[in-house]
C-alpha cells in the first residue's frame, strides 16, 4: 500500500491547545498509511516564545521536524517573504501529497505555497478566526478576513474544532459549507478522568490551608484569557465565603500584572500563583470551582479537562464555550466582562455543596470520546482518505 506524505505547517510550537492538537495529530497518524512531517519556527520567532512543544516534537522518532526560522507572528514584509520562500523550497524538495496548515499567517502562506508547488491536497485547521478577535480595530479584522478568503479558494477542506467556528466561516463567506467539517480537539483525558489526589498533602505543598474551598483556573496568561479577573472578584467572593482561597495555574504575558494586582489588593495570603505545572489534573481535581473568565475564546481545552475531573465550571458565554457547558446543569455561563455575574455564580456554587456535587457529577458525565486524541486523529485520517480517493485515486 502506498504511503502518503503529509506536512503539518504552523507558526510556532508554544504550549497552547492549537499546537497540542497539531502535535498529537502528526505523532499519531497511521504510520503504515502516512509519512508525517511538521514545520514551524522552532525558536519562537519575534515573540521570544519558549516553544515547549518543539522539544516534544523533535523527540518523536518517526516524525520529521523542519525549522521555519524566518516565520514571525507580527507582519514583516522581509521575513514574510523569506518564510514563504522557505515553504516553497521545502514543498518542492519533499513533494508532499497533503499540506495541512494551522493559524492565520502560516495558513495563508502555507496554502499559497502548496498550490504553487502542485501539492494535490490542501487542508486547513481552524482553531480560531483572527478576524473575530475583538482586541484590534475593525480595519485590521477586515484585513485578517481577506487573509482567510484568498487561500480559501485553493483549500480542499476546512477542519474546525467546534460548530461555532464552522458557522462563522460560512457566514463570513470564507468558504462554502461543504468545505467544512467539525473535528473536536483531542486530548489525553484518561489521566483527568481517573485522577486521584492526596488533598491534604497537595494543599500543604501549595501553601494552602487544609480546609476551605478553592476557586481556581488553569491557563496560559494571555490578555484575552483575563486571568486578572479572578483576582478582581476575589474580595467579593471572600466577603460571602470568607474561608475561600484562590489557585491560579499557568504563566504568560499577563503574569506581572496579575502579581501586581494581588499585592495591590493585599491578597498575597489568599492567592497562589503556581506558574506552569505538569500536574494540572491533580490541581484541577483539588479545586471546588473552576473559573474561565476569558473575554475572547474559541474552544478552551482546560474546560473539558476540568469537567473530566468532576470540577464544576463557571465560564463566559462566548465562542465554542456553550458547546461545552449546559448552563445550570453542567456549569454556569455568564456574559463576558461581567465581573458581578461571574462572582455571583462562583458564590452560588461555594454556598451550595449539594449543587456543587450534583453539577460535578453531571459535568464529568458530559465528557464524550469525541474529545480523545484517538477520535480526533481517526476523523482527520478519514478526511485525508476521502480527499485522496477523490483527488488522487479517481483522477489517476
Amino acid at each position: 500500500m502506498r504511503k502518503y506524505k503529509v506536512l503539518h505547517l504552523t507558526n510556532f510550537l508554544d504550549l497552547s491547545g492549537q499546537q497540542e492538537n497539531t502535535l498529537y495529530t502528526v505523532s499519531n497518524l497511521d504510520q503504515e498509511r502516512f509519512e508525517a512531517s511538521l514545520a514551524a519556527n522552532l525558536s519562537g520567532g519575534d515573540q521570544n516564545l519558549d516553544n515547549l512543544l518543539a522539544r516534544r516534537a523533535q523527540a518523536v522518532p518517526h516524525l520529521t521536524v523542519h525549522d521555519l526560522s524566518h516565520l514571525t507572528r507580527a507582519p514583516s514584509p522581509a521575513f514574510d517573504l523569506w518564510s514563504f520562500i522557505d515553504m516553497i523550497r521545502l514543498m518542492r524538495a519533499e513533494r508532499y501529497d497533503i499540506v495541512h496548515t494551522h493559524a492565520t499567517k502560516a495558513g495563508f502562506w502555507g496554502r499559497i505555497a502548496a498550490k504553487l508547488t502542485g501539492v494535490p491536497i490542501i487542508v486547513h485547521s481552524v482553531h480560531g478566526w483572527a478576524f473575530q478577535y475583538t482586541g484590534v480595530p475593525q480595519l485590521v479584522r477586515d484585513f485578517f478576513l481577506l487573509l482567510e478568503k484568498i487561500p480559501a479558494m485553493v483549500t480542499d477542506r476546512f477542519i474546525t474544532v467546534n460548530c461555532a467556528l464552522l458557522e462563522d466561516g460560512v457566514r463570513h463567506k470564507v468558504g462554502k459549507r461543504d468545505q467544512f467539517i467539525v473535528v473536536r480537539s483531542g486530548m489525553e483525558l484518561e489521566k483527568f478522568l481517573q485522577v486521584q489526589i492526596d488533598a491534604p498533602k497537595l494543599r500543604e505543598s501549595l501553601g494552602l490551608p487544609l480546609t476551605g474551598p478553592i476557586v481556581g483556573t488553569v491557563m496560559i496568561f494571555y490578555r484575552h484569557k483575563s486571568p486578572e479577573t479572578i483576582v478582581r472578584i476575589a474580595p467579593k467572593i471572600m466577603e460571602a465565603v470568607p474561608e475561600t482561597h484562590f489557585l491560579l495555574v499557568g504563566d504568560g504575558e499577563m503574569m506581572p500584572g496579575v502579581r501586581a494586582l494581588v499585592r495591590e489588593l493585599n491578597l498575597d495570603d489568599r492567592v497562589v500563583l503556581t506558574g506552569l505545572r505538569q500536574d494540572v489534573d491533580e490541581l484541577m481535581a483539588l479545586m471546588d470551582v473552576f473559573v474561565h473568565p476569558a473575554w475572547f475564546e474559541i474552544a478552551p481545552r482546560a474546560i473539558v479537562q476540568a469537567q473530566a475531573t468532576g470540577t464544576p465550571v463557571v465560564a463566559t458565554h462566548l465562542g465554542g464555550v456553550p458547546e461545552l457547558i449546559k448552563d445550570g446543569e453542567t456549569g454556569f455561563l455568564v456574559p463576558p466582562r461581567d465581573l458581578e455575574a461571574l462572582a455571583e455564580a462562583v458564590i452560588r456554587l461555594l454556598q451550595d455543596p449539594a449543587l456543587r456535587a450534583k453539577m460535578g457529577r453531571a459535568t464529568r458525565g458530559s465528557i464524550t470520546s469525541a474529545y480523545t486524541v484517538e477520535a480526533m486523529v481517526k476523523s482527520i485520517e478519514k478526511v485525508y482518505n476521502e480527499l485522496i480517493e477523490a483527488k488522487m485515486v479517481q483522477s489517476a
